[in-house]
């Protein structure tokens, strides 16, 4: 008879909705809603891909994606950020894996791609309304 409690306590799943889970169902609808929003209804061509990119990288990654559950960790629950995982501890060793996968991933995606020279890549104002700064 133990044993048959034990499996029984072990297999028996409790669920037990709470705030918590309606905060991560609102964060999925607005991010699935916003990625839809980008990819389906705006595309990549609207506004040269600016608007694209405002709507997949700012809303929905920023505000969404990182906003949302800053939000209700901090705001609602008054939780430290470290509950969710943002600490200054092991940062050192954090920057350096940072940078290893870094290197990794530009020798294996962009090592033999020719970049534009330097001088291209500022903006029309800053090469040519002040002076050439940047000759």
């Amino acid at each position: 008879m133990a044993t048959k409690e034990i499996l029984r306590t072990i297999i028996t799943v409790r669920f037990n909705p709470g705030r918590d889970l309606l905060a991560v169902i609102v964060s999925w609808f607005l991010v699935t809603g916003a990625l839809y929003t980008a990819t389906f209804i705006v595309g990549s061509d609207a506004a040269g891909g600016m608007l694209y990119f405002l709507l997949y990288a700012v809303v929905t990654a920023t505000l969404f994606g990182v906003g949302v559950p800053l939000y209700w960790t901090v705001v609602v629950r008054k939780r430290p950020l470290s509950d969710l995982g943002i600490t200054t501890r092991l940062l050192g060793i954090s920057l350096v894996i940072q940078v290893i996968l870094g290197g990794g991933q530009y020798y294996a995606t962009l090592r033999d791609t020719a970049f534009p020279p330097t001088r291209s890549c500022f903006p029309f104002h800053l090469r040519y309304c002040h002076g050439e700064i940047f000759a």
